[in-house]
């Protein structure tokens, strides 16, 4: 092969090779995918569990795979990448740690408005003229509460592993891509008044949230391993 011909080739490769980097970590012997695209794999895949679940135990909601699949995808991408931010290296145990607080964290979001809001509405109410969806103005009225959980959350894993401004922004996505969208559902239980016979969609929804964010870590550590 001419030694032109070998230049060029030698020169696009290297190309390739630094503007892949960050989608892919290339050796001389293989590609593989890099976290933060494992990530939106391992948020796809946990989304279809989350509403294989969710229809097996409340009810369907595969009807809104359209909205779902992308934001989880996002949320995969942004956790991923914030967390190599924040950590560096990947370590299983931060890992896990990470994901746990972003769920406990959303987790406790739902207690907060327990604590801070006064119901305004009655479920029975709720699931009748929606059908269980929450009405646009609840949502505006936990909004607040919402952002500034949002803000909090992301503030103290921050100031506790790596705080920078990269560091809080990044986060600071991820956090957006989970309270804007799992958050909106979980600040407005305080303004609800729960019938009694309602009040085991609340324990299911919190146990599905929880479920969501366990499944994503158990399904992300294989992939990392495999791919």
């Amino acid at each position: 092969m001419p030694a032109r011909t070998l230049h060029l080739a030698g020169f696009f490769s290297l190309s390739f090779r630094q503007k892949a980097h960050n989608l892919f970590i290339i050796s001389d012997s293989m590609v593989t995918l890099s976290p933060p695209m494992l990530g939106i794999i391992t948020g796809l895949l946990a989304c279809i569990v989350f509403n294989i679940f969710h229809q097996i135990t409340i009810s369907n909601i595969w009807n809104m795979s359209a909205f779902m699949l992308p934001v989880s995808a996002l949320a995969g991408f942004t956790l991923l990448s914030s967390y190599g931010v924040l950590y560096g290296d990947f370590v299983t145990f931060t890992f896990s740690i990470y994901i746990v607080y972003h769920t406990l964290s959303l987790t406790a979001l739902s207690l907060v408005s327990v604590i801070v809001f006064t119901p305004r509405y009655n479920s029975a109410t709720v699931i009748n003229d929606t059908g269980g969806a929450p009405p646009p103005q609840m949502i505006r009225d936990a909004f607040p509460l919402t952002i500034a959980w949002m803000l909090v959350s992301t503030i103290v894993i921050v100031l506790l592993v790596n705080p920078t401004l990269v560091g809080f922004l990044s986060t600071l996505a991820a956090s957006a891509t989970l309270f804007l969208t799992l958050g909106l559902n979980l600040s407005i239980l305080g303004l609800v008044e729960l019938e009694p016979q309602h009040r085991y969609l609340v324990h299911k929804f919190l146990a599905m949230n929880v479920g969501l964010g366990l499944s994503f870590l158990v399904i992300y550590l294989p992939l990392d391993m495999v791919l």
